[in-house]
């Protein structure tokens, strides 16, 4: 018993036309990598979590996540796309507009968490006002048990951004 092909495959084209379509085109792959480190420590941040967003597909995501020594690669089509990067318990930083051409490798370097105005008051309680500590109390965030005891702590309430104040000025009434 002889097994016959389809007309279709017996062509060297069809079948070239048929690999290409079940494997793809040979070509270069579009390549976003990069690596994702502290900015306070200038070291690597692993398993920060990356989603990525193509622009004109509103609200389809892809995820991944660093490794080890805060890399990351993906391959994509070519299209625009939104990085968000983010570590747990911190901000984010998105990236709004990466664009992936034919044959693209883009790599980048993200910094995180974002910058916050009140970095540099996070150890130094002395008001920029009357530049005194003694009327300076901590900030409090989150949802108080117990007594509030409003000497001692100013109470921010439970919303939280990723950039807030940490010391509370009595005498000025001002949060740096």
């Amino acid at each position: 018993m002889r097994l016959a092909l389809h007309p279709f495959f017996m062509k060297p084209l069809h079948i070239i036309v048929l690999l290409i379509m079940c494997c793809g085109y040979p070509g270069k792959a579009q390549v976003i990598s990069g690596k994702v480190i502290s900015r306070k420590t200038g070291e690597p941040v692993p398993s920060a979590f990356i989603a990525i967003e193509e622009k004109k597909l509103n609200g389809k995501y892809q995820f991944l996540q660093t490794d080890a020594n805060g890399h990351f690669t993906i391959k994509l089509t070519p299209a625009k796309y939104r990085l968000r990067m983010e570590i747990l318990g911190s901000c984010d930083t998105v990236i709004n507009s990466i664009e992936l051409r034919d044959s693209a490798i883009v790599s980048i370097e993200v910094k995180l968490p974002p910058y916050c105005r009140y970095d540099a008051s996070e150890h130094n309680s002395t008001c920029p006002v009357c530049k005194k500590k003694r009327n300076v109390i901590p900030i409090l965030y989150g949802l108080p048990v117990g007594e509030m005891d409003e000497s001692a702590y100013y109470y921010a309430g439970c919303e939280r951004t990723c950039c807030e104040p940490h010391w509370y000025c009595k005498k000025d009434k001002i949060t740096f």
